[in-house]
């Protein structure tokens, strides 16, 4: 009986997890303040009973799954840090996963977000977190002799609040950039920076 039951519990745990994917695809295509869960569970062809088995109300499926991305872009950055040997490609990675992720998101996600308090303040920690590996990244390098002349609590901190400018949709607006090609440049504006130009160096980087 007690494989029996645990196997039931494997198969609930499944279907939960594919819910929530398909329920992230769909914020990913068209935001989430326009559904309610009725159109949630429409759109996944299920019964509203099985999403509010996931989350209580609509606010808390939608924490449910924007924690959920962000915890995986974060353990993604990481798994792509580790297969390199050096602070520079490491960090590279590091960086490159979270550019990428914002443009699989979504500019009509990334605006929903930015509406939603609850929502923004999840986002908010994610970057945190990111920032904090960063900093984490460049301390290793400035360590082992990769990175010189850099403060690595500085450049964490320049991350955040460039990051929260640039989540500004006025500001976007006024630049004429969407928060993914913001991301971008300030990505490639961090590794110009940081990152060596000698061939000596920039033979460390893998």
């Amino acid at each position: 009986m007690a494989v029996t039951n645990g196997a039931t519990s494997d198969r609930k745990a499944s279907a939960a997890e594919r819910r929530l994917d398909k329920l992230e695809q769909v914020f990913r295509r068209e935001g989430f303040r326009h559904l309610n869960v009725s159109d949630m569970a429409a759109k996944l062809q299920c019964s509203k009973r099985s999403l509010y088995e996931l989350a209580a109300s609509k606010q808390a499926l939608i924490e449910l799954v924007l924690k959920r991305r962000f915890a995986k872009i974060r353990q993604a950055g990481w798994d792509a840090a580790a297969l390199h040997s050096s602070p520079i490609a490491r960090t590279w990675a590091f960086l490159e996963v979270g550019t990428n992720a914002l443009v699989e998101m979504g500019d009509r996600l990334l605006m929903d977000i930015e509406k939603d308090p609850a929502a923004s303040q999840i986002f908010s920690e994610h970057q945190r977190r990111r920032a904090d590996g960063i900093r984490a990244m460049i301390e290793e390098g400035v360590r082992e002799g990769y990175f010189t002349g850099y403060h690595p609590h500085l450049v964490a901190e320049v991350i955040m609040i460039s990051f929260r400018r640039m989540r500004d949709p006025t500001f976007l607006q006024e630049v004429g950039i969407s928060l993914a090609d913001a991301w971008d440049e300030l990505t490639r504006l961090i590794q110009n920076g940081l990152f060596p130009r000698t061939e000596a160096d920039i033979a460390k980087r893998d």
